[in-house]
């Protein structure tokens, strides 16, 4: 879903990208040691990059689909972009930590921890569990109608916070749904199926929603009190981008390696931080370490693994446009 050819609208998208995978590595590899930062604030800044993900995957989801509302190549185009990079990760992970079992490696693999009870590989993988779900719900939303696209951030609203007050713990992870759903709202708004006026009372519903829930009842290992502002700032730099197209050339190159980014940061952190801290090390210039190397493998993985895989999944949706050019299309404005 790069926009990294695009020089009109989307232009900014690739940017915007970058801005998320720059925040989660900072709030990971901050050198807390050196410069002191409250925890609160830590979360809030990787829970923000985490946000605007689900914001821009939720924005693109809507205009993907209702460019080509066909199950087939959207389920192959997601397969595609996500999988094979997120295969390589779980592989990546057996092979250097040790310990794990076949079973513990295939469930985290087709997203099976959960009923399987078998403990997710890393830390990071909640969010694929996120964006997997939102991808499912996404032909349904759509094949209903601007209606459902429209309600879709009121019902998950109010069905997590029903969740919370009730002290169900396990609902903090999925109401991140919440920020995919405002995402497609932006589609809808930005093909002109939503109105400003509508597209803005979601917005703020959501704000005040997160805003206040967390201290009604408070997760400060997983919330941030200022998890509130997230959503706003999100929303505030997504319109911008499509109002004000920009190119920025260096958040737009973290945008393009953002998912490979992303996957092996963490591995990286697990795997290297522990030696170089071994050694005597301070923690300043592990942080630069291990960034610099969690880039420059990115860029590899992007280069010679991502992007072909990504290719791949292309041809095969237009080999399929040949044998079946009109099957399956229906209104998604209605």
């Amino acid at each position: 879903m790069s926009a990294r050819h695009d020089h009109g609208s989307l232009s900014g998208l690739d940017a915007l990208r970058g801005i998320a995978i720059i925040a989660v590595l900072t709030a990971h590899f901050w050198p807390q040691k050196t410069i002191h930062v409250p925890p609160a604030v830590a979360i809030a800044v990787a829970q923000f990059g985490v946000i605007l993900f689900f914001f821009l995957s939720g924005f693109l989801m809507y205009l993907t689909y209702s460019a080509e509302p066909r199950l087939f190549p959207y389920a192959v185009r997601r397969s595609f972009r996500i999988l094979p990079m997120y295969w390589l990760s779980v592989l990546l992970i057996a092979v250097t930590a040790g310990g794990w079992s076949r079973r513990d490696v295939l469930s985290n693999a087709f997203f099976l921890t959960g009923p399987m009870h078998v403990t997710r590989m890393s830390g990071i993988y909640w969010t694929l569990y996120i964006e997997v779900l939102f991808y499912a719900t996404v032909p349904l939303l759509l094949f209903i109608g601007r209606r459902a696209v429209l309600a879709s951030p009121y019902i998950t609203t109010a069905l997590f916070g029903t969740l919370w007050l009730a002290g169900y713990r396990v609902a903090v992870a999925p109401h991140y749904l919440i920020y995919c759903c405002l995402g497609l709202c932006f589609g809808a708004w930005y093909r002109k199926i939503l109105s400003g006026r509508e597209l803005s009372a979601a917005v703020a519903t959501v704000v005040v929603f997160v805003g206040i829930l967390p201290l009604v009842v408070p997760f400060p290992d997983i919330v941030s009190p200022l998890q509130g502002t997230a959503p706003l700032v999100c929303a505030v730099l997504l319109y911008a981008a499509l109002r004000f197209p920009f190119r920025l050339p260096l958040l737009a190159f973290f945008g393009w390696i953002s998912y490979s980014l992303y996957l092996l940061h963490a591995i990286v952190y697990v795997e290297v931080t522990p030696r170089l801290f071994a050694q005597g090390y301070p923690d300043w210039i592990v942080s630069i370490v291990a960034t610099g190397l969690s880039i420059v493998i990115s860029l590899g993985t992007f280069t010679f693994f991502e992007t072909p895989t990504i290719d791949l999944g292309k041809r095969i949706i237009a080999r399929f446009r040949k044998v079946a050019p009109n099957s399956g299309r229906y209104n998604v404005s209605k």
